[in-house]
């Protein structure tokens, strides 16, 4: 598996939670991931990104 350290199984299931479970969304807990979780996901995902478009440079 590639990049093991990011959960993806959580971010289809957080995904899947607010697209279909309107009524039943704790703002509480997407707060917290907001807060909390996502600014470390998003440094992960800048690096995978820039890793892919540096591997993309290369291969041309």
């Amino acid at each position: 598996k590639r990049y093991e350290d990011i959960q993806w199984a959580q971010i289809v299931g957080m995904r899947n939670r607010l697209i279909h479970g309107y009524f039943v969304v704790d703002y509480k807990i997407v707060w917290h991931i907001v807060t909390n979780e996502l600014p470390d996901l998003k440094r992960k995902m800048e690096k995978i990104l820039k890793e892919s478009t540096n591997y993309q440079k290369n291969r041309d």
